[in-house]
């Protein structure tokens, strides 16, 4: 019976490992196709580090950068159509003449971010906190 048990538990632990790699694996090739074109249009980008990296004109409709840090990044021109941005860091983000239409910033505290130009035709009640 313990065997039967053992057999199984390696059974689902094998099952996980080899989803989380193609998860993984897919989350890695998103982040290089934006990396190498500037552009990734409804990639899976959750909990990415970009701090500090520029991205003008990227192509990020409906990509899910949920719990990224985008800290200090540079998105200037870029378009975040529909974006998921939930529990992503936004401080100091420079969004100049960046497309946010369609994008849900309910709850969320922007600080010291350029919206310059920005076509903020948003869902939601965001509160922007400029410093």
């Amino acid at each position: 019976m313990s065997r039967n048990l053992l057999l199984i538990a390696g059974f689902f632990s094998l099952v996980a490992s080899v989803l989380y790699w193609q998860w993984a694996r897919v989350e890695g090739d998103d982040l290089h196709t934006l990396t190498e074109t500037g552009s990734c249009a409804s990639c899976n980008l959750r909990g990415v580090n970009l701090s500090g990296l520029n991205f003008e004109r990227a192509g990020l409709r409906r990509a899910d950068l949920s719990n990224a840090n985008l800290s200090s990044i540079r998105l200037v021109r870029a378009d975040l159509w529909q974006a998921n941005l939930n529990g992503a860091t936004l401080d100091s983000v420079d969004l100049t003449g960046t497309n946010l239409r369609g994008l849900d910033l309910r709850d969320r505290n922007v600080r010291k971010a350029n919206f310059t130009d920005t076509n903020f035709m948003c869902r939601g009640n965001a509160e922007l906190i400029l410093l």
